[in-house]
């Protein structure tokens, strides 16, 4: 379960962007949240201008929120997600439900993120498509990662149709484009867009928030 006060949201952000949270979780606008109790993090998405994802993470006493909107670290969506987890938690909740008031776009990607982030261990057939996360130490000695979106033909031989994934596109189309990613790639490619990267999209872990994200994406095994 989340331990968590008003006093420490209004703590890690401003009273405007406090404010603003609030307002937003009472319009209904926080779509979806899941705390994972492994990665000690909620996983959320919050509909603003479009619907924006968030990563929040809980270290000792500290929260880290970060999202995938122009603001990007404990903002007004962050905040959101929080309130609603300290009012869910009265009712013993990890989760929240889907909003009736949703987009039917926005409610089947929802749930197909969460049908991935659910599966557990049930035994599934090999996905057609999977990204996976390509390493490798650039000119600089600095280590880059590469998301890229595997094709798969049904003999499990990698199909001539995978390419780079692109991240920008993922973040401002990412309603259109999640049907195969799971859970743990959202989080990841939504901390990854922050990356410098150049023209070829390797993206820098030099200076990676969290320090923690080059970890993250060994442990998907998919690097």
């Amino acid at each position: 379960m989340i331990n968590i006060s008003l006093k420490d949201i209004k703590a890690i952000t401003t009273p405007a962007e406090y404010k603003r949270g609030m307002d937003y979780y009472n319009r209904g606008l926080v779509l979806g949240w899941k705390f994972d109790e492994y990665e000690m993090a909620i996983f959320s998405t919050v509909q603003g201008t479009e619907p924006y994802i968030q990563e929040i993470d809980f270290d000792d006493h500290d929260i880290e929120g970060r999202c995938s909107c122009p603001m990007s670290y404990n903002c007004k969506h962050v905040a959101a997600v929080l309130i609603a987890a300290y009012y869910d938690k009265a009712s013993n909740q990890n989760t929240s439900p889907l909003s009736s008031s949703l987009s039917h776009a926005s409610i089947d990607w929802l749930q197909t993120i969460e049908r991935s982030f659910f599966s557990g261990e049930k035994k599934q057939k090999p996905p057609e498509k999977k990204l996976l996360y390509i390493l490798k130490i650039d000119d600089n000695n600095t280590m880059t990662v590469q998301p890229y979106g595997a094709q798969f033909k049904k003999d499990g031989a990698l199909a001539k149709s995978s390419k780079k994934y692109n991240v920008d596109a993922f973040i401002k189309t990412h309603t259109k484009q999640a049907s195969f990613l799971s859970f743990e790639d959202v989080g990841l490619l939504t901390s990854i867009s922050k990356l410098p990267h150049n023209y070829n999209a390797h993206y820098s872990l030099e200076h990676a928030i969290p320090k923690d994200l080059l970890e993250k994406i060994i442990q998907t095994k998919r690097c």
